[in-house]
């Protein structure tokens, strides 16, 4: 598939962000309000690792009821000064296979013992007899790539459903590959989403292992319980809440702190439970929309500025 790399006009960016909007109020409509069992679901599960916490003990004794007036009337805002900026992220469902096929053949690598290898070292070791011990296989190395940018994906393997997730990195920096296809003139900054960045490789085999090895961290995977968690884990190592857990960084936000977010089209209460490499400072943050398909179109194209509170529990 060819990428049109020509600008786009005034009108098709309006027309581009009126879809966009109306998909996201779309795709986040049973999240917005902060009286929906889904982000009352959330708290509850991040105060599962909070047992000593006094918000935690208040909120234990609210129901569905009356967690909307618990919510509005026992947390004061603290306004983070710097603009936030949000994107999004997801949990893959593709097809995969526990052992190389011909139709499989991108592997998921378990962490080794030492981690410190590049992905241009793994793509070469992968023909030796030096592999990696290797977890489950995708379809493509695109494939491979961009569920380690996500942290997570659940298989369709030939033995049933299998929830793989991050297990560690090669200790490398995290550079955006999509910086790359910029500077090269890939593709231009309007286009840039994770959907763009995905053909662009396919359609260009011949300088995908160039773009993909500008980013130079490699990311390694462990098998997850599916059956005690069938959602995707976060870094707090709880599910996650679609449209309202949100990846931090832990430098600067607790795991299971309250958010308050005033962005067009997006929820307003989040709650911190994962993190990211690209994910740095208090202002910075990765909203999870879900799993499967329509989930990744959402966070391939959510890129939102906002305004940010910290929510502070006033017993």
């Amino acid at each position: 598939m060819k990428i049109n790399n020509a600008p786009a006009t005034m009108a098709s960016k309006a027309t581009i962000h009126i879809i966009l909007s109306f998909v996201f109020v779309w795709f986040y409509g049973a999240h917005l309000s902060a009286n929906t069992p889904e982000l009352y679901r959330a708290l509850a599960h991040s105060c599962q690792t909070q047992k000593n916490s006094p918000m935690c003990a208040d909120f234990a004794q609210q129901t569905t009821e009356t967690f909307p007036a618990w919510l509005a009337s026992k947390f004061d805002r603290q306004a983070i000064s710097t603009p936030a900026f949000i994107t999004g992220y997801y949990q893959p469902i593709v097809p995969g296979s526990t052992t190389k096929t011909a139709r499989f053949s991108a592997p998921l690598y378990l962490l080794p013992a030492n981690p410190a290898h590049s992905r241009a070292a793994l793509r070469q070791a992968r023909h030796g007899d030096k592999a990696l011990p290797v977890l489950a296989y995708v379809e493509d190395e695109v494939e491979a790539f961009f569920i380690g940018i996500q942290g997570s994906a659940l298989l369709d393997t030939e033995r049933g459903q299998l929830s793989v997730t991050y297990a560690g990195h090669n200790g490398q920096a995290y550079h955006a590959i999509g910086k790359t296809l910029v500077q090269r003139g890939a593709l231009t900054p309007d286009a840039l989403s994770m959907e763009s960045i995905k053909s662009w490789l396919r359609a260009h085999p011949e300088s995908q292992a160039e773009v993909l090895d500008s980013n130079p961290r490699v990311i390694y995977f462990k098998a997850a319980k599916p059956a005690k968690h069938p959602q995707a884990l976060g870094a707090q190592g709880l599910p996650l809440t679609p449209g309202h857990s949100v990846a931090v960084d832990p430098s600067q936000h607790a795991y299971g702190s309250l958010l308050y977010l005033e962005a067009d089209g997006l929820p307003q209460y989040l709650i911190a439970q994962d993190t990211g490499a690209a994910i740095k400072g208090e202002a910075r943050l990765d909203l999870f929309t879900g799993s499967g398909e329509a989930a990744g179109k959402a966070a391939g194209s959510l890129k939102r500025a906002g305004k940010l509170w910290r929510l502070h529990y006033r017993p």
